[in-house]
């Protein structure tokens, strides 16, 4: 699978998690919380965040 492909698959993901927290998750503990990057599996079934 192309590298570019993953790269973008894994911006995506970085930011649907990123605006669920801000949205979604309502504990104080994790409002400031900063997703920096995500690893994506080559067969892009999981990732890392």
């Amino acid at each position: 699978m192309s590298t570019r492909r993953l790269l973008k698959a894994a911006e995506a993901v970085r930011g649907v998690v990123s605006m669920a927290i801000l949205t979604q998750v309502r504990d104080p503990r994790v409002q400031d919380v900063t997703v920096t990057g995500v690893e994506m599996a080559p067969d892009m079934r999981s990732a890392k965040v």
